[in-house]
């Protein structure tokens, strides 16, 4: 049995081929979009709908063992929430609403998923108290409810330096 070049090579040249083949497929397949979901107002929800929702979670507050007082259960039946909805699909997305009571306590509720789902939906209920904020020296910032974050210790550090205070070390 004698060996053919010819026969080696075309193996070779198959091989390579192949490899390359499958090196762009991977490279490529890679580049394409995920399932990235554009929105489109045809697939929010109508004023209707988010009148709907939000009858929904009052009636489930009004009846729910939160620790709300009187004047709170009043607040969420009388007053307006912050709706808000980041959408992931038709009539799909991430819900959030949220009272912000005038005595510095939050009612938030969140939920995920269809948002006219009309089966058993699982909420996630916070009620926040803001203790730093009453005692805050009336007239500063923050005592009217302002927003006022906590910054991460590197953050404050490049604030600090920002604006014009001298480094940890003393030095300029």
């Amino acid at each position: 049995m004698q060996n053919n070049p010819h026969t080696f090579h075309n193996f070779l040249f198959l091989l390579l081929c192949g490899f390359f083949l499958g090196m762009s497929l991977f490279f490529l397949s890679g580049c394409r979009s995920s399932s990235v979901y554009v929105f489109s107002e045809k697939d929010a929800i109508t004023e209707e709908e988010k009148e709907a929702i939000i009858a929904y979670i009052r009636y489930f507050v009004n009846r729910s063992n939160l620790r709300l007082s009187k004047a709170e259960r009043n607040y969420v039946r009388n007053m307006p929430p912050v709706f808000k909805i980041h959408y992931t699909g038709k009539k799909r997305g991430d819900l959030t609403v949220r009272w912000k009571f005038p005595n510095h306590r939050t009612l938030i509720l969140k939920r995920s998923g269809h948002l006219l789902f009309e089966g058993k939906i699982h909420w996630d209920v916070r009620l926040l108290t803001d203790y730093a904020t009453p005692t805050l020296p009336r007239g500063s910032f923050g005592s009217k409810g302002e927003d006022i974050r906590i910054l991460r210790p590197e953050v404050e550090e490049v604030l600090k330096q920002w604006q014009g205070d001298p480094p940890p070390d003393g030095k300029k």
